[in-house]
Formats: structure tokens, C-alpha cells, sequence
């Protein structure tokens, strides 16, 4: 933080079925909080984003951390809003003039700025250009400023906010290394966790931090997938005048992972189950060896398995089948596919409807499928 000192700075198909439809909307659930894959391990890097002293934002590419250029990336829409009027000339700033205790070499976001009253603030909002996962970053040199009567003091305050892909909000996990769980403060630390505060929220407390140590550092981290963040920084939590002098805190290196979406494959498959239409609609019933022909009477069997071969799960499947009309409907079941609805489960023709006329339709709706899982649609009908 700052005193009033400035320093410097699918296959083909037998006859007998026209058609396969499926449909497919991406989840809200959240994937395991570690990475998925190493590849997935991304990175805003205030220190290659090219940030231009002074500037209100921008759109940047995180990408993957010591593999710079590789072509692989997201991108993340940076906003500053608020009382960025009070901002001190040059600021936000790449520097490293704030390294949370890392020492030399460290480049942060720092954030100057000169508040005229306690209700004045400035936010930083990061948007990404589709849900994230374990996004974790540390603010950096919290810390607080009596009033004297040589100084005006000042209560460096944040609160994190975070947006679902739904729209709704999310609070992070704020940790200090210098405070144990449990309590709100410490010898070591300058910052102040729990009640009365909410639990998004973190202020300066104690003493004024040197910009180069870590004592001040707060780290936020994001149990969920997140669309948006929101850092709101102010005087007004608990401020120890109306009017505060110069006060700082600067935003380590941004990092997350990218969130895959599930990918569904389609495979669908016949056998021959009988020759003859007895108890072809019964799936426990036995079936009688050497079945090969497709003749009329003959009980075929069709298996439509599809497969999440993506990270995610997939919410919301649809999935159609039309049979032809040289078929009569006798049965169809599902195996592996979880509920995602009310809706949930398969539409069919009435058992023993001759499909001559159309309308041969069989429909799974409000499905799910979690990532690696395999789900399948099984169809029973005799030949004409």
C-alpha cells in the first residue's frame, strides 16, 4: 500500500432406419477443481499482456504459463469502472512494484489511487470469453494507515464477486498465509478476514505493508466455473477518515483453467436377436442362437450408444430415432443416461404399431450424461 510518500515506480446402417437426431446443451456443473489435462492450465500474465500505463482495459490472452506464443490461449476482457477519475497519472500500471514477497522479477496490476471520500471506489471486472474453472489469483499488499495528525490514513478494502454461466453469483475462498483458519487476523498479516465482514470481503488492518512483502497478501480462489469476477476496491469499509490519502493494492498473475465441454459420440448398431416375432419385445426374455436372417417376422435389434468423450458433463440430451416403414415397433428401453428433468425418459410408438404409415418415432429427452460415461437406447421390431 502507499503512504502520502510516493515510491517509485456415424457408421452405415442396415435398411430399416432412416434417420439419427441429436441434440446436446452444455451443463452448469462444475468439473473437478484441479486442471483435467496439463494443456488445460492457463494464465493472464499482466507481464505479456502488453498494458498500457494508464489504460481502462482491454481484451488479453491467457495462455499457457512458460509457453509463451504457442498459439494456445483464451481470451479475457479486462474493465476498470468507478472513480477511475482518482486514479494516480500512470496508473493501473504492469509493474514490480508490488511482488507480494516474491521478490525482484515479479510483475503485478498495481492500482494507485487517491479516493476523495469513502464512497468512491474503482472495480475491476475480468470477463472471459467462456466459463472457467479454478480460478485463483492473489491481491497484493492490503494493509491499512492510521489518522494522525500528520496523515490522513486510509483502509485498503476489496470485495470479489463472481458470476455464474447461469447469471447467478458466486462467492470465492479468501485465504491470508499469515492468518489461521479460524481467526481474522494476525501479528504477521495487515489484513482482516471474517465477521463483521462478509465472507467475499478482506480489509487492511493493523499497520501500513512494505510493497515487497507478502504480508498483506490475500489469496481469492473460485470453487466453481465462473463467467465473470468482480474486484471492487475502496476507503469505505471501516475507513479511519472521511477523506483518505494515496492508497494501493496491485493483482497478481490471473490463473485458471479452461473449461472443455462434454462431446458426444454416436454409434449405432443392429443384430438379428431372432427369426421369428415371439417375445420380441420382452428384453429379458432369452434369445435363440444362430439368428442371421433378416426375414419377415424376424425381431431386429438396434443400439444407439453414445458416448461423452468430453471433461464435462453433458446436461440437457436429446436424442430421435425413426424406424421404416418395412417395421413394426415392439419395444425400447435406455441404459447409462441420468435424469436431468422432469421430462426425462423415452417417447415411443404403442407396442405392435406398424410403421407403414410413418410415425415411427422414438425420442429420449432431458438427459444427462457425465464425462467418460456411455448411455444407450435400445429398440426392438419385427420385420414386415
Amino acid at each position: 500500500m502507499r503512504s502520502s510518500e510516493r515510491r517509485a515506480a456415424g457408421p452405415a446402417l442396415a435398411a430399416g432406419v432412416i434417420a439419427l437426431l441429436l441434440g446436446l446443451a452444455l451443463p452448469l456443473a462444475a468439473r473437478a477443481q484441479a486442471c483435467a489435462a496439463a494443456g488445460d492450465a492457463l494464465r493472464l500474465d499482466w507481464s505479456e499482456t502488453g498494458w498500457t500505463a494508464g489504460s481502462k482495459g482491454g481484451t488479453y490472452t491467457a495462455g499457457r504459463p512458460g509457453a509463451s506464443g504457442d498459439g494456445t490461449g483464451e481470451a479475457v476482457t479486462v474493465t476498470l469502472s468507478g472513480a477511475t477519475n482518482r486514479f494516480e497519472k500512470g496508473y493501473p500500471a504492469v509493474s514490480s512494484e508490488f511482488t507480494g514477497g516474491r521478490g525482484s522479477g515479479q510483475e503485478t496490476l498495481a492500482l494507485l489511487v487517491d479516493f476523495g471520500s469513502n464512497q468512491q471506489s474503482v472495480t475491476v471486472r475480468l470477463d472471459f470469453a467462456s466459463p472457467v474453472d479454478g480460478l485463483s489469483f492473489e491481491i497484493l499488499d492490503v494493509d491499512y494507515l492510521p489518522y494522525q495528525r500528520v496523515q490522513r490514513g486510509f483502509r485498503d478494502g476489496v470485495t470479489v464477486t463472481g458470476v455464474t454461466e447461469d447469471g447467478g453469483t458466486t462467492l470465492p475462498a479468501l485465504r491470508s498465509p499469515y492468518v489461521p483458519a479460524g481467526q481474522t487476523t494476525s501479528d504477521r498479516a495487515t489484513v482482516y478476514l471474517g465477521a463483521p465482514l462478509a465472507a467475499n470481503q478482506v480489509v487492511g488492518y493493523g499497520r501500513n505493508a512494505a510493497p515487497g512483502t507478502d504480508e498483506g497478501n490475500v489469496t481469492v480462489r473460485f470453487g466453481q466455473p465462473v463467467t465473470s469476477v468482480r474486484i471492487e476496491y475502496t476507503n469505505g469499509l471501516y475507513a479511519p477518515s472521511p477523506n483518505p490519502q494515496r492508497q494501493a493494492i496491485a493483482l497478481s498473475d490471473i490463473d485458471f483453467c479452461a473449461v472443455r465441454p462434454a462431446n458426444l459420440e454416436a454409434v449405432k448398431t443392429q443384430a438379428v436377436i431372432s427369426e421369428t416375432p415371439q417375445a420380441c419385445g420382452d428384453f429379458d426374455a432369452p434369445a435363440p442362437g444362430g439368428a442371421e436372417l433378416t426375414i419377415p417376422g424376424a425381431c431386429i435389434e438396434y443400439r444407439i450408444r453414445v458416448t461423452n468423450t468430453g471433461a464435462r458433463p453433458a446436461d440437457d440430451v436429446s436424442l430421435a430415432d425413426e424406424l421404416d416403414g418395412s417395421l413394426v415397433f415392439r419395444a425400447a428401453r435406455i441404459l447409462g443416461f441420468e435424469a436431468d428433468g422432469p421430462g426425462f425418459g423415452l417417447t415411443t410408438p404403442v407396442s405392435g404399431q406398424d410403421c407403414a404409415g410413418g410415425g415411427c418415432r422414438v425420442s429420449l429427452a432431458d438427459a444427462a450424461l457425465p464425462a467418460g460415461a456411455t448411455g444407450e437406447v435400445v429398440i426392438r421390431a419385427t420385420v414386415r
